[in-house]
Formats: structure tokens, C-alpha cells, sequence
């Protein structure tokens, strides 16, 4: 069964810019990809902003509220989460998603990656949004499991720690290229590792 207009508009936006960037991709190539044509685009999304726009809320919103499930059920319990548990709830459902054997979550995979190096409009348009109270809730649980870094450490610390997932999850080609081609699993637990380390380190002196 054919998806309908919008849905392919969304799967095309987000396959090309994975590949090509979001200046890189043109409306025109967006509509030929989709098999729709450019007015498609204006009536469903007001032009491209509002395409991307919709393109990373329709991924990055499900994801958040994944996270905040988790978090909340931690949260429930009697003991504070440690750096290992919140970084599970926050890792989790991003890695659940971009393992899956499909086009559009690889393609989500490398356009993740290519997000958080060159971030848009429409990301930030997103986190200081519908997005705040959910990236706020995750550094107050933070915080709470380490109290040792000041927020101005920590909100590095977690800026290093996207990056570093978002280099894991781009591709293998550099560790292929060391002749190195680790399972997703072994990967994972690499990262794991890597971060709570970082995250748990003493705190710098100013």
C-alpha cells in the first residue's frame, strides 16, 4: 500500500539529508524522491523550514517522551538513579531505534550525527520548545547523581557525551578502516563505559 504524500515527503526529506546535509537538499529533489510535486510541500508543511522542522519532531519527540518513561520509572524507585541508569534511559531508546533494519532509521542514524555537528534552525526551534521541560528533567536527575560538578561542568560533560554518540552511531567506516567491525552490542557497552568515566570524573578546579 502506497504511504501517503506527507509521510513520503518526510521519509525522502529525511533520507537525502542524511546524505547530503540540509542546505545540500533542494525542495525539487525532496519532490522528485517523494513523488510528489512542490506545492505538496507548501500545502502540508508551509515550505521546506516547516518540513524539516516536522521531520525531526516526528523522531525526536516520540524519542523524548521514551526517555521521560524511563526516567519517571526510575525515578520511581527508592534509591537515586546512578550515572550508569540515566545514561541507559537516555541511550536506550536512540540505540532501540537506529538498530532496527530499516532504511529510514539508518537514515535517522546519520542524519542524528550530522545534527549535532552542524545543528539547524529547526533543532533548536525544537529543544527550546516542546523540548525544554524534557532536557531539564534530565539534567536536574543529573545533577542529582553527581553532585560533584557544578552545572556549568556538567552541561559540558553531557555536550561531549551527545557527541561522542552521535560519532558511534554515524558509521564504522574509520573503525573498518583499522580493521576493526564490532557487533552494535559490543559498541554499546564501549560507549557506556567511555561515558560514565567522563561524566563521573573529578571536577575540574576553575
Amino acid at each position: 500500500m502506497t504511504k501517503p504524500t506527507k509521510e513520503r515527503l518526510l521519509d525522502a526529506a529525511e533520507r537525502l539529508c542524511a546524505a547530503n546535509g540540509i542546505d545540500g537538499t533542494s525542495i525539487r529533489a525532496i519532490t522528485d524522491a517523494a513523488g510528489a510535486n512542490v506545492a505538496a510541500v507548501n500545502f502540508h508543511f508551509d515550505g521546506k523550514s516547516g518540513l524539516i522542522r516536522e521531520m525531526f519532531a516526528r523522531r525526536l519527540v516520540p524519542l523524548a517522551e521514551r526517555r521521560l518513561d524511563l526516567l519517571a520509572a526510575l525515578q520511581g524507585d527508592a534509591r537515586t538513579p546512578d550515572t550508569g541508569d540515566l545514561l541507559d534511559a537516555f541511550m536506550n531508546p536512540l540505540l532501540e531505534l537506529v538498530s532496527k533494519p530499516d532504511p529510514s532509521a539508518q537514515a535517522f542514524a546519520k542524519l542524528f550525527a550530522r545534527t549535532v555537528v552542524e545543528p539547524t534552525a529547526a533543532i533548536k526551534e525544537i529543544f527550546g520548545g516542546e523540548l525544554t521541560a524534557y532536557s531539564e528533567a534530565f539534567l536536574k536527575a543529573f545533577q542529582n547523581a553527581l553532585p560533584h560538578l557544578s552545572r556549568l561542568e556538567l552541561v559540558l560533560r553531557l555536550d561531549f557525551a551527545i557527541g561522542a554518540i552521535a560519532h558511534a552511531l554515524s558509521d564504522q567506516t574509520r573503525l573498518t578502516a583499522l580493521g576493526e567491525t564490532p557487533t552494535p552490542k559490543r559498541t554499546h557497552a564501549s560507549l557506556r563505559a567511555f561515558l560514565i568515566a567522563g561524566l563521573e570524573a573529578p571536577s575540574l578546579s576553575e
